[in-house]
């Protein structure tokens, strides 16, 4: 091959691996804000702070998380999940969001063999932005990160080889299941392979994928919803 062709070849090469670069986190810059927003006596109403209740979606499978712990594959499965003292607030038009805690329960280890691990995993105080897809508006995500550090949250895996601590860090997020501006009195969140392409979450020092969906409500029972601020 001449040296011109070599060139116009490499050149070629950067190309396309900018245009499958760019295909491969194609819906994912989450960059847009969004607004909290409830319907009371038939008013849309911008929410300023409401405390929030939330659970597992009924019929969803279980929480789940994978990853690896000195060479060997991870997995625990959690049956049940709900919020401990979250509240959603909205403290400007760009930015809308909630803290609080999750609690896991029913937790069980299905890999490594032999590992077990306390029924209860609670997280740590976690902070959640609403955000929307810029490029497809209809889109909004959550994203949860610690308030203080990068840890959500600790598993602890005792009776095996794989015995110790083990920090879960980074961010996690969930994809709403309604689009923006629909509003319902229950609103749901998944996390999923999208969502698995934006997190950040690692076990320990290995990559992390969460699976799972949970329903939020307000606690006051209205129908609430985001919207483009």
């Amino acid at each position: 091959m001449s040296l011109h062709k070599f060139a116009l070849a490499l050149a070629l090469a950067a190309v396309l691996g900018a245009v499958f670069a760019s295909s491969a986190f194609a819906g994912t810059s989450v960059t847009d804000p969004a607004a909290w927003v409830k319907t009371e006596g038939g008013v849309k109403k911008t929410i300023t702070e409401e405390n929030i209740k939330c659970g597992l979606t009924e019929g969803a499978p279980p929480f789940i998380l994978k990853s690896k712990v000195l060479g060997s594959s991870v997995e625990i499965t959690a049956t049940g999940f709900n919020c401990k003292g979250w509240k959603i607030w909205n403290h400007s038009e760009t930015e809308a969001g909630g803290q609080g805690q999750f609690e896991f329960t029913g937790v069980t280890v299905d890999k490594p063999a032999g590992c077990k691990t306390p029924s209860t995993l609670k997280t740590n105080a976690l902070v959640g932005h609403l955000t929307m897809d810029k490029t497809v508006t209809t889109k909004q995500y959550l994203k949860f990160t610690a308030q203080v550090g990068e840890t959500i949250a600790n598993l602890k895996l005792e009776g095996c080889a794989a015995a110790g601590n083990y920090p879960i860090k980074g961010c996690l997020f969930f994809e709403a299941t309604d689009p923006t501006d629909v509003h319902t009195v229950r609103q749901e969140f998944a996390s999923n392979e999208t969502t698995h392409a934006m997190s950040t979450t690692k076990l320990g020092a290995e990559p992390a994928t969460l699976t799972g969906e949970f329903w939020v409500e307000l606690e006051s029972g209205l129908s609430w919803g985001s919207e483009e601020p």
